[in-house]
């Protein structure tokens, strides 16, 4: 029982209770990710539409770019000239009109950018949060299956290690809501605070890495930060294709649960092995997140040069 969920070079794999049948069918599982890549891109790239129209910075640059350009074309037709030849700064007005068209763009590549993280971050509490929720189901299943089974007396030790696992789940989903009701008000100031929908759960598609760099000698020459966002890069896409190996053969839930039952395995032996299955999975999602972070940065340098 797995969800393939996006991942660059490979297929993360997160155990949930829906089966997807298909998971020996390497081709039908990739074309699974590519369309749910495809469209966490498609809401992300709304959602920045929605943001380039109602911002209260991007409106007011707008009306001011508008403003200048109706200056020029009134000095092309010789209206005002008197007044506007008094009030003339040294720097020629074409000049001066580029340089306020290219703080608009510096100005809109900044937003976007803060949009885009937020969406990130948003999407990944709310992985976390359905992830953390799961758990908490899981481990009251266990609780109840572990008090119907007939256990030796060692059962008692463990409960406070139950306990305490139950208790930190709880207090992380909480947690979570509140930095998932934190985010989105920041996006809806963002939005010109207007209300804002961004239900996704879906990371947006990443570049490759050839197409991603392709122009990373000029920009490393430009400004030496290119080469740390590019060295993470690298550094995380390698990370994640690491974790992620092992995921293949580590064992389920339910064969966990079976050789405890068969008494393959202690209590405690069960517990630590839980445990650290979802370290390992928290560790896969906080690396695919900082994926997309840093592509973020690194599509936000290249399109700010490029222009």
């Amino acid at each position: 029982m797995f969800l393939l969920a996006f991942c660059p070079t490979r297929l993360l794999v997160y155990e949930t209770t829906y089966p997807l049948f298909f998971r020996n069918d390497i081709m039908a599982g990739c074309w699974f990710v590519l369309v749910q890549a495809a469209l966490g891109q498609s809401t992300l790239n709304a959602f920045l539409t929605t943001v380039d129209a109602n911002n209260v910075y991007l409106k007011t640059g707008r009306r001011y770019l508008d403003s200048c350009r109706l200056e020029k074309t009134s000095y092309r037709q010789g209206l005002r000239m008197d007044e506007i030849n008094r009030s003339r700064p040294a720097i020629t007005a074409r000049q001066n009109q580029r340089r306020t068209e290219q703080g608009y763009e510096g100005l809109r590549q900044k937003i976007y950018q803060q949009a885009r993280l937020t969406c990130i971050d948003l999407i990944y509490q709310r992985k976390r949060q359905r992830e953390l929720a799961f758990r908490l189901v899981q481990i009251r299943q266990f609780v109840h299956q572990m008090l119907v089974m007939s256990l030796p007396e060692p059962r008692n030790s463990c409960e406070p290690m139950l306990s305490n696992l139950l208790r930190g789940v709880s207090g992380k989903l909480f947690q979570k809501e509140i930095l998932i009701n934190r985010l989105q008000g920041e996006l809806s100031m963002l939005n010109g605070e207007q209300a804002t929908s961004f239900p996704d759960t879906t990371y947006p598609s990443i570049p490759s890495t050839k197409v991603l760099l392709n122009r990373s000698r000029r920009f490393i020459r430009l400004n030496p930060q290119y080469e740390q966002w590019q060295n993470r890069f690298v550094v995380l896409r390698q990370l994640l294709d690491v974790d992620s190996a092992p995921a293949w053969k580590r064992e389920s839930y339910p064969i966990m649960m079976g050789k405890f039952k068969a008494g393959e395995i202690t209590l405690e032996d069960f517990i630590s092995q839980l445990v650290n299955r979802y370290q390992l999975i928290d560790a896969q999602m906080r690396t695919e997140r900082d994926l997309h972070i840093d592509t973020t940065q690194l599509l936000t340098y290249t399109e700010k040069t490029v222009r």
